[in-house]
């Protein structure tokens, strides 16, 4: 482990996940402390996205361990570790597209609250300042204009704005991002990128899995290199531009376009 064991808010042990004869992890070791940013990158394949499912409850480990905030969520369902304070978004836009944005938000914070229906909700829920953090959310992140808009309505930018907020409302500890910048102009990735420097001076713990160098090297405090589901290279970015086993089997002419 690269953090140690007290100050990790994630850690990742030993994690293997075969399919069949396929082995999409083997044996990988992560780990992420309170208030950093940590980038996942790799080749298509290496296994970066099985780690957040795997992490996420969405699959189970063939092997390994998973420890959040120093308990294990190795078995535990993905519905419980989203209410533990791990919150994510999908590579694909995963959206409720028949849904408003409002109600997409709005969705999140049910979730997290352990309901399906406000309706059934217990007494002494603050129904108002619920309401205000969707709407503060829908603020910060633009779409308040946008609100009663159906979620199909909606360009793609705002479309995967909208699945970052949507993660925001379950009130995560730790937000995993699934290449939140693929299919982004280069205008809506500068602004994407705005938005997660802001939640990280927050104090908001992040994992970014990235294809786009310049996002993942920009923004992360530290990145994991995957390859054929081992772990390859850890370390600051300015190491892992100049890391000749990173450059050979990913970087290549990519890491001269990072430093640029």
């Amino acid at each position: 482990m690269t953090e140690n064991r007290q100050t990790a808010l994630l850690e990742i042990e030993g994690l293997s996940k075969f399919f069949g004869g396929l082995r999409a992890l083997d044996g990988v070791d992560i780990s992420c402390a309170p208030g950093e940013t940590l980038g996942i990158i790799g080749p298509n394949g290496a296994g970066k996205t099985t780690v957040f499912n795997v992490v996420t409850g969405f699959t189970r480990p063939t092997s390994g361990e998973i420890r959040f905030r120093g308990g294990s969520i190795t078995q535990m369902t993905a519905a419980r570790i989203c209410r533990l304070g791990i919150g994510r978004t999908f590579q694909g836009v995963r959206l409720f597209r028949e849904m408003t944005v409002w109600e997409n938000v709005w969705l999140g914070q049910n979730h997290r609250a352990g309901y399906l229906n406000p309706l059934f909700w217990s007494r002494g829920v603050d129904e108002r300042a619920l309401k205000d953090e969707v709407e503060s959310l829908l603020s910060d992140f633009n779409l308040w204009a946008r609100r009663g808009a159906k979620a199909r309505e909606l360009a793609f930018g705002d479309m995967r704005r909208l699945e970052v907020c949507r993660a925001l409302a379950t009130k995560p500890e730790l937000l995993l991002l699934d290449e939140p910048a693929s299919g982004l102009s280069p205008v809506e990735t500068a602004h994407l990128m705005e938005d997660l420097r802001r939640l990280s001076a927050a104090g908001m713990t992040i994992v970014l899995i990235e294809h786009d160098m310049n996002v993942a090297l920009g923004l992360s405090d530290r990145v994991v290199v995957l390859n054929f589901g081992q772990l390859l290279a850890d370390g600051p970015p300015g190491d892992i531009r100049k890391d000749p086993a990173v450059v050979e089997a990913y970087l290549g002419s990519m890491a001269e376009t990072a430093d640029a």
